[in-house]
């Protein structure tokens, strides 16, 4: 992980989270994830085929309640100390971390 400021990391979640692992939207649909992810970001084209496979992570807090005041659901934050973090450049976008799970332990809403 490159992250030198700070190990925690923000992730909105759909409301109701469960209190468990964070996994990747493929991960809880399977092949019915590159769907779901069409209709909740429809102007996204293909990136869904790579987007589905990891939990999508900010960096930066007020990006986070930002995305959260957007689309709603639950406002996590993660220790992410000893969690292996990738770092995706999305040029349509931006850069963000992602994780393909996320240990509830490291998981507290705010």
């Amino acid at each position: 992980m490159d992250i030198t400021t700070t190990t925690l990391l923000y992730h909105v979640a759909e409301a109701g989270w469960d209190g468990g692992d964070l996994t990747s939207l493929y991960s809880q649909h399977g092949e019915e994830a590159y769907s779901i992810f069409a209709a909740r970001w429809p102007d996204a084209g293909e990136l869904g085929h790579h987007h589905v496979h990891y939990v999508h992570l900010f960096a930066d807090r007020d990006q986070a309640v930002t995305h959260y005041d957007y689309v709603g659901g639950d406002l996590l934050e993660i220790d992410a100390s000893g969690i292996e973090i990738g770092l995706d450049v999305d040029e349509e976008c931006c850069k963000h971390y992602t994780a393909r799970l996320i240990p509830y332990r490291a998981i507290r809403i705010i």
